[in-house]
């Protein structure tokens, strides 16, 4: 079927155990005498989690998936440097990335509301992922930690907030599979957080196709032509009734 000029397409994009039904976990991991970085599984579901702690003293950094939610603990660190978490999914290789817009939509818990600003204080949100693998993330297209622009907050209700984190490939020029993660750390040694952690509820995501520029072309030629044939008939005719 054919789009009219200037028409898109969206649709909703599965997200294998989105809900977070299926419980896994948990993934603990402990500073100590060296710095770990350490990727798992959480248990029989799709999702995997990456901790890091430094060297130093600090209390366990964990991750699980339990009663709908995503969880992330993600203390103060006592050592040199932060400690952060995330979980994360390559939807991959049945979803790759197209040219068009992703929005990921999904709540977290919180008994006050927060700013796009508090999240990134607290090294807390969303990311796009590309060719994750299990052991790995793989390369992070769009982080909100870094681009916090991309993020939007909304709908306090006294218990959670819907955050709304927007990745625009209109150009196509990221490619693979799609990954996505949340993520929390620490964002200075030694420095007070909002947040020491958080948790996640249900995730959706929407993709947005942009029709190809050729095809868009091809119809506007196609418009100028048909028009310039009309009025070249025009002329014809009243050029005959002269």
């Amino acid at each position: 079927m054919a789009l009219p000029l200037g028409a898109v397409a969206q649709t909703t994009i599965p997200i294998p155990d989105g809900d977070f039904a299926t419980a896994g976990g948990p993934n603990s991991l402990s500073s100590g005498l060296v710095a770990q970085d350490v990727v798992a599984k959480l248990g029989s579901t799709p999702w995997f989690s990456e901790l890091k702690t430094p060297i130093g003293l600090g209390l366990n950094t964990s991750a699980n998936i339990t009663r709908g939610h995503a969880v992330l603990s993600t203390p103060l660190s006592l050592g040199i440097g932060p400690t952060t978490g995330f979980i994360f999914q390559n939807l991959g290789p049945t979803v790759t990335y197209q040219a068009g817009t992703y929005v990921l939509t999904t709540t977290i818990n919180t008994t006050s509301a927060l700013t796009v600003a508090a999240l990134v204080n607290s090294g807390v949100g969303l990311g796009f992922l590309d060719n994750a693998t299990t052991t790995s993330r793989g390369t992070e297209v769009l982080s909100s930690q870094t681009t916090s622009s991309a993020l939007a907050v909304s709908g306090f209700n006294g218990s959670t907030e819907t955050l709304t984190f927007t990745f625009n490939n209109n150009s196509g020029s990221t490619i693979g599979n799609v990954g996505l993660e949340m993520f929390s750390g620490n964002t200075g040694t030694l420095s007070t957080t909002l947040l020491q952690g958080a948790t996640f509820g249900p995730m959706n995501l929407a993709f947005t196709l942009v029709p190809e520029p050729a095809v868009t072309t091809l119809v506007g030629i196609g418009i100028i032509g048909l028009t310039a044939l009309a009025i070249l008939r025009h002329r014809r005719f009243a050029h005959r009734q002269g």
